[in-house]
């Protein structure tokens, strides 16, 4: 979507304006790796198994969560993989190339959801025994941080680029679950101390 500025447009407006723009061209020239993002991952899970392959789950809600993942697929094609996520017309395209466990869809801030769905999440994660659980949001994060940790499995979660001043709210809540957890602005490791930022996905 282009915005149009005029003589009237607000200074928040403009500010937002410029900032999308610099964002933009970032992601055009810098040529950020999207692998880079788990790199520190990759590799404190190959010392603590002392193996190069890992077995991952892949856990996001459809639309702009799932397409995350998806740019991220430079590294996670190179492992064994699960996918969690709720059946949506983009995310379906999965059923007959991955293996995958399908969720109801769980709104932000829709607590019921995140409780109706606490005890398949918790059995999954028991019964696929990850060595690491990723998740690029949004609230379908919450009950795998929280598996993850009660079950000793490693959690990773990477924050929306569109988040550039402020941490989501399912960000803040498996920001200190989180043994890693990856930022796509910089400014915000000066915010949050535990955030890594390491390119854009």
């Amino acid at each position: 979507m282009t915005r149009t500025l005029n003589a009237g447009s607000s200074p928040a407006l403009i500010i937002h304006s410029l900032r999308y723009c610099i964002r933009s061209l970032i992601l055009h020239f810098c040529c950020v790796s999207t692998v880079q993002i788990f790199n520190s991952v990759l590799f404190s899970a190959k010392c603590h198994k002392g193996e190069k392959s890992m077995k991952l789950m892949l856990v996001c809600t459809s639309g702009g969560h799932f397409s995350t993942m998806r740019r991220l697929e430079s590294f996670w094609s190179n492992h064994e993989r699960i996918w969690v996520t709720d059946w949506k017309k983009d995310t379906k395209l999965l059923e007959n190339q991955e293996k995958v466990h399908w969720l109801p869809y769980q709104a932000p801030r829709d607590v019921w959801a995140l409780w109706r769905n606490i005890p398949q999440v918790f059995k999954i994660v028991y019964l696929e025994q990850p060595d690491v659980v990723i998740s690029t949001g949004a609230s379908i994060a919450i009950g795998f941080a929280l598996a993850a940790k009660l079950l000793g499995k490693r959690f990773v979660y990477v924050e929306s680029i569109s988040r550039s001043e402020e941490l989501s709210l399912s960000g803040k809540l498996v920001y200190p679950l989180s043994d890693e957890f990856y930022v796509q602005w910089p400014n915000l490791c000066h915010k949050y101390p535990k955030a890594i930022f390491k390119g854009y996905a």
